[in-house]
């Protein structure tokens, strides 16, 4: 499997997710994510695409959707059935970054091939989610490289991790 890079937005406690959608949505973020996956290809579980605006695959980036419904459809994507389908799939773009965007599940999956992660940490500590990604501060091989902030959104205070894994 090519090297993966994570992109999230996380709480104190490295929590992403509430119902199949963001835990926080802020413009600075949205534009963050933008800015950094334009271009590229985004690896996504078919909730994730479905909590995308209007279930959609985004504007100017590859959007690689796993599903096991062989049927499933939706505007702007490559359908993938399989892990191994998708690997086969990301193939295809040998001089673009690979962005794992979610969700949770496909993240536990997929987590090993992860090499670096964009990570926009809020200063704050949800009481209400149902979904994680590892945290990163916790594991001796994830090292920050690059730190921009604290960013004030008016609702809470931003910051904005690269990490490296360090092999």
């Amino acid at each position: 499997m090519r090297d993966l890079e994570l992109i999230f937005i996380v709480d104190e406690n490295w929590n992403i997710g509430l119902n199949g959608d963001m835990l926080y949505k802020t413009k600075v973020d949205l534009d963050h994510f933008r800015n950094t996956t334009e271009g590229q290809v985004l690896l996504m579980g078919r909730k994730t695409l479905e909590a995308l605006p209007g279930g959609r695959g985004l504007k100017n980036r590859i959007n690689i959707v796993l599903s096991r419904d062989e049927n499933y459809q939706a505007e702007n994507i490559v359908l993938v059935n399989s892990l191994d389908q998708m690997e086969r799939e990301i193939e295809k773009y040998p001089d673009k970054k690979i962005f794992l965007i979610g969700g949770e599940n496909l993240v536990k999956q997929l987590f090993d091939s992860c090499t670096y992660a964009y990570i926009t940490k809020i200063n704050h500590k949800f009481k209400n989610f149902d979904s994680s990604i590892p945290n990163l501060d916790d594991l001796d091989n994830w090292k920050i490289v690059k730190k921009q902030g604290p960013v004030d959104d008016k609702t809470h205070l931003l910051t904005f991790l690269e990490y490296k894994k360090i092999k």
